[in-house]
């Protein structure tokens, strides 16, 4: 029994010395490298580049190799003494200059504290190709809009040259649009070059307008340049007063409610506490999903290459309620609440047809608890129109519309009066005045014309360039 007992011991302590030499003295795992997700494809020289790696037993060593066309540029090797078991190596620049585009290649290998492999210790060996940049890109100007009112928008095309782009970005100092890469038929650029194009916004919730492009290629350089559009502060802002009729809530509201899953007509105590959830948080829900559509599912695809036409969906027909209008609502002359109507409301005759007057693509058809049966189309640069309020449509998301096509028929779906189109025109999520967009001088001078002044930009930019010296 004693010698079961002590050959136990001698099976445990070994055990234990395995388990302390392999994993504490001889581990087998290299160090692991963690940067290779974030690092960059360019570099300017400029900013500091680090690779991390961490290994529990410590950091022992580190050598960093530049290669350029596999001739060797710079090399160097270090012990780290203090073994940290989390190891930053900050890659050294080129001590020549060299030219933009030049590739250079750095072999990084990291070693740490183990004692297997004869005591020189586990190595991870890290590859990394970086392409030099140290050029700010260059942004040009070829046309835009004339100027910008409050609650409206612009049109603007430039030109962008580098050697590897990453972010095109317009800016009305508060809100950032993402820019669109466009090509004339018949007109070529050199590689480096590009020309861009976008719809800005100037919401009429924001009182300031200070826009602005701005460009960050892969390298992290960065150009920004400003947007000086003559400004028209008023906004086309209109004051409505709506009483509501308790006949009429009792019936709206009912039906309103009962097509929102998450709610009863009894879960509240009077009609004011239904109508606030609809008017407020229904409504807000609603922009939530519209702004989803608007900017996450619209493409580089335009519709409108060349230009547009206004919108104007509905043939025959008055307008009812104007963009703009500041609506407060009265229960029993006790004032409830007011919100801006952000579209045109157009009526004609009952479940009339609704036409597409530009080409576009659907992005949403859904019914919304206050915009009742509604499709958003997306045009191209950043560009949309929602049609809101319809008994009916065929539409469903991924449809391609063609000028001309039916997009639905009018009616009163959601929080509507009566039979109509609510008309919205959305710059990536943001309504602006749909009163500019079915203008046609305002198309023209605005959007149209900037295809035609950009177009023969840049066609004069080639002929200078090449006319004989």
């Amino acid at each position: 029994m004693k010698n079961i007992i002590i050959g136990l011991v001698v099976v445990c302590l070994g055990g234990v010395a395995y388990l302390i030499l392999n994993f504490f003295v001889f581990e087998r795992q290299k160090p692991v490298f963690q940067s290779q997700s974030s690092l960059p494809t360019h570099w300017n020289l400029k900013d500091d580049l680090v690779l991390q790696f961490s290994d529990e037993s410590g950091i022992r060593s580190y050598s960093v190799e530049i290669l350029l066309d596999s001739q060797t540029l710079f090399s160097e090797n270090e012990v780290v003494l203090n073994k940290p078991k989390k190891f930053g190596i900050s890659l050294p620049k080129p001590l020549t200059e060299l030219k933009d585009g030049t590739t250079l290649q750095y072999k990084i290998c990291v070693s740490d504290w183990s004692n297997v492999n004869f005591f020189a210790g586990n190595t991870t060996c890290v590859d990394v190709s970086l392409i030099i940049d140290t050029s700010t890109p260059q942004i040009e100007i070829l046309a835009r809009s004339p100027k910008i009112s409050r609650s409206g928008s612009a049109f603007v095309l430039f030109k962008v040259k580098d050697i590897a782009l990453d972010s095109v970005i317009l800016s009305n100092g508060k809100n950032e649009f993402r820019a669109f890469r466009h090509t004339f038929d018949d007109i070529v650029l050199p590689p480096d070059e590009a020309v861009f194009g976008a719809f800005i916004a100037w919401p009429l919730e924001n009182v300031l307008f200070e826009g602005s492009i701005n460009v960050v290629d892969k390298a992290s350089n960065k150009s920004r340049i400003l947007l000086n559009f003559p400004k028209n502060l008023s906004a086309p802002i209109r004051k409505s007063n709506i009483r509501l009729k308790p006949e009429f809530l009792e019936s709206k509201l009912r039906t309103l409610l009962d097509q929102i899953s998450d709610v009863q007509y009894d879960d509240f105590a009077d009609d004011r506490e239904r109508f606030l959830f609809i008017n407020e948080r229904a409504r807000s829900k609603d922009l939530e999903q519209i702004l989803e559509a608007t900017t996450t599912t619209i493409s580089n695809k335009s519709y409108i290459s060349s230009g547009i036409v206004p919108f104007t969906p509905l043939k025959n027909a008055i307008v009812v309620g104007y963009f703009g209008d500041e609506r407060s609502y009265y229960l029993n002359k006790d004032f409830v609440s007011a919100v801006y109507h952000m579209g045109l409301d157009l009526a004609s005759v009952r479940n009339a047809p609704i036409f597409a007057t530009n080409g576009g693509v659907v992005i949403m058809r859904q019914y919304l608890g206050l915009h009742g049966n509604t499709a958003i189309v997306y045009h191209g640069f950043g560009l949309s129109s929602l049609y809101a309020h319809m008994s009916d449509s065929t539409l469903k998301v991924g449809d391609e519309v063609k000028v001309g096509d039916i997009i639905g028929y009018t009616g009163s779906s959601g929080w509507a009066f009566g039979d109509h189109l609510h008309l919205e025109i959305l710059v990536q999520g943001y309504a602006v005045s749909v009163q500019e967009w079915a203008n046609p001088k305002w198309i023209e001078e605005n959007i149209n014309a900037v295809f035609e002044q950009a177009r023969t930009r840049l066609l004069e930019q080639i002929a200078a360039k090449n006319k004989p010296k």
